[in-house]
């Protein structure tokens, strides 16, 4: 029921719904009059679903989400999933969710023109997500159907089975849109806080099935993540500045690509030490 403008506050205290929380399409802000999703300032506002089938879903346009933890999804269910636009994510936690913290990704079924473009979220925190196969939940991800102008800015991941970021693309589904991450963590990715399971483990991976998309990564600090710190996956496109990536169990940097394509790499004023392997950038 809330209108353009209007802020749904969450009180302090945990939630547990017996359902997915979904936010669907044409309820929306306007770019004047977000909607608001906060919780109330000074206090601690959880949504915990570890009795529901599903997680948060924000299908809407201009809506701005603040100040919340979400955790504990089931098997296989994300903690929040951003399918519309125009959104913004600001200081929001995901933790202990049974996929990915915090995806954007909208559905396959869909023509690209309607895949979620120009989100940002900025200044959250995502860790310890597992799923029940150990390869799949990363902390943050934008891949396999997201459109242009998504930004990750001053966010943190650690300590998520899988990888800390992840822009995969797949050939079925094609080129995603190029996303900027800037300013970032992404630190003992590949298993969990208390140490166990040994997943895929990159801090930040950039790509997949050597589709190139001209992803930016920024200022950015990826450290003792169970791989690389900062993979290409063979998106032979991506763009690295500024980045300091060290004591990561391989390459601090792996830079390539996949079959006979041109690759287009930039990498400027990097700093990398400690690796557990060689570098890699392979023209």
């Amino acid at each position: 029921f809330v209108r353009p403008g209007q802020p749904i506050l969450l009180s302090g205290g945990t939630y547990t719904p017996g359902r997915a929380v979904v936010i669907p399409r044409g309820h929306d802000g306007t770019p004047a009059a977000r909607r608001v999703l906060q919780g109330a300032p000074g206090e601690r506002a959880v949504i915990d679903f570890r009795y529901a089938p599903g997680g948060l879903q924000l299908w809407g346009d201009y809506w701005t989400i603040e100040g919340i933890e979400v955790c504990n999804t089931i098997g296989n269910v994300k903690g929040i999933q951003v399918g519309g636009s125009h959104n913004v994510l600001k200081n929001v936690s995901t933790y202990r969710c049974g996929d990915t913290g915090l995806q954007i990704s909208g559905s396959s079924t869909e023509p690209p023109e309607k895949w979620p473009r120009d989100n940002l979220v900025l200044n959250c925190l995502s860790y310890d997500n597992f799923d029940p196969a150990a390869n799949n939940a990363d902390g943050f991800a934008a891949k396999l159907t997201c459109g242009e102008g998504n930004v990750f800015r001053g966010c943190v991941a650690y300590s998520n089975i899988d990888d800390g970021w992840d822009l995969y693309s797949k050939i079925d589904t094609g080129p995603i849109g190029a996303v900027l991450i800037d300013g970032c963590l992404s630190y003992r990715n590949g298993s969990r806080a208390d140490g166990s399971g040994n997943g895929d483990g990159n801090g930040f991976k950039m790509g997949g099935d050597g589709i190139a998309v001209a992803h930016r990564i920024l200022h950015s600090v990826a450290f003792e993540n169970g791989t690389s710190g900062i993979s290409s996956n063979s998106d032979p496109a991506i763009i690295v500045e500024n980045c300091t990536a060290f004591g990561n169990r391989q390459a601090n940097f792996a830079l390539y690509g996949k079959g006979a394509g041109e690759r287009r790499f930039q990498a400027r004023n990097n700093v990398s030490l400690r690796g557990g392997s060689a570098d890699l950038y392979r023209e």
